[in-house]
């Protein structure tokens, strides 16, 4: 049975259209939008796994998390990864730092980061896993978020599937999908 990696961010969900991270709102869109990937790698017979990158996990509202993921500790990750792992979706993503047009943009830290670069150029959340991933060989299989993070991912990565559930307005203001809308787009 192959295995995927469901990461959730909040930055990215559907439905949040200005900086409210932590809220309970935000925690709930968050699992939403992952429990539409969540159920449809699992109804395509995965086994499926999930991480919460916002807050090392202590935020997620496990009661609302769908019970066909298996929920694992970002530490846990390289175990994963070395025992059969195939692919990582990433939902509700955000741009790196200093990304045009992005809603709440930032890289890893928004405080202790400006720029990351690796082998010369300059990445986001996005080009971190994928370098991190890939260096297991697992492909980044799908990306949830704004505009700006899935035409950032299509650069780096090519041609994957990208949700596009928000469109940034300012920098924390976003126009965003209907809850029905997001769901069908992820």
């Amino acid at each position: 049975m192959k295995k995927i990696l469901v990461m959730m961010y909040q930055e990215g969900a559907s439905g949040l259209d200005a900086c409210r991270m932590g809220s309970n709102f935000a925690l709930r869109r968050m699992v939403a939008d992952a429990n539409v990937a969540i159920e449809t790698f699992a109804n395509l017979g995965a086994e499926v796994y999930v991480c919460d990158v916002y807050s090392k996990g202590r935020d997620i509202a496990e009661e609302e998390l769908s019970p066909l993921a298996q929920k694992i500790a970002l530490k846990d990750l390289e175990s994963l990864c070395e025992n059969g792992l195939c692919g990582v979706a990433m939902i509700g993503t955000h741009a790196k730092n200093g990304a045009a047009d992005a809603f709440y943009s930032y890289t890893v830290n928004e405080t202790a980061w400006h720029e990351y670069y690796l082998n010369g150029k300059m990445l986001g959340d996005i080009g971190i896993a994928a370098a991190y991933f890939g260096a297991y060989g697992i492909p980044i299989v799908a990306v949830s978020g704004d505009k700006a993070v899935c035409d950032e991912t299509k650069f780096l990565l090519g041609d994957l599937p990208c949700a596009i559930v928000k469109t940034a307005l300012k920098r924390n203001v976003a126009k965003s999908l209907t809850e029905e809308e997001a769901k069908e787009e992820i």
